[in-house]
């Protein structure tokens, strides 16, 4: 049987459009293959970074938040406190029976040994208040004491993460000229 005069001169056309088409869809088909699993893996990393606080971290974080204020508004006029402690671990819950219903209270020399553990600490000219601070639960990130002229206290921590990061409360006492009027307890993530 003879072929059409057009198909002779078709054919070779035809026969390299369909590679093409069948080379184009293999392509295509690749990429939503990549795609989907760049997807899955970011979404792998992601899950992976961040999870849920355990138990003693969640109660731990619930009970640091109610002492998180509201920050402060204004002129930044603040100045780093130079002498301060942390409150040690076995003092904790007596700092935390302290500062259960204010956010600062003085206390005597005998009590600020018991509670930052040393024994050996001068009096000075300033007086020794315990206020409440909160940090990271895992305490890797530095706690800042700032008081500005009228007295007022700002303790603030925080830490870099892009996930959550658990709160702590973590009391300490800090030595000053006069009692607090008010004391500032913020806590940032930076997720940068």
């Amino acid at each position: 049987m003879a072929k059409h005069p057009h198909a002779a001169a078709s054919d070779p056309f035809v026969q390299n459009l369909r590679h093409r088409v069948r080379d184009y869809h293999i392509a295509v088909t690749n990429v939503r293959r990549l795609e989907l699993s760049s997807v899955a893996v970011l979404l792998f990393m992601l899950s992976g970074c961040c999870k849920p606080f355990d138990s003693p971290t969640k109660q731990e974080n619930e009970a640091a938040r109610a002492w998180v204020t509201e920050s402060w508004r204004g002129q930044y006029d603040w100045t780093r406190i130079a002498r301060w402690k942390t409150v040690t671990e076995s003092g904790i819950l007596r700092a935390d029976a302290l500062l259960q219903s204010v956010a600062v209270v003085r206390i005597p020399a005998e009590e600020v040994r018991e509670l930052v553990g040393e024994s050996n600490l001068s009096q000075g000219e300033e007086n020794p208040y315990l206020l409440r601070a909160v940090a990271d639960a895992n305490g890797v990130f530095p706690l800042e004491l700032d008081v500005r002229p009228d007295g007022t206290v700002w303790a603030g921590g925080g830490a870099n993460s892009k996930c959550p990061v658990g709160m702590r409360r973590r009391p300490v006492v800090v030595w000053l000229s006069r009692m607090p009027e008010k004391v500032y307890v913020t806590f940032l993530v930076n997720r940068d």
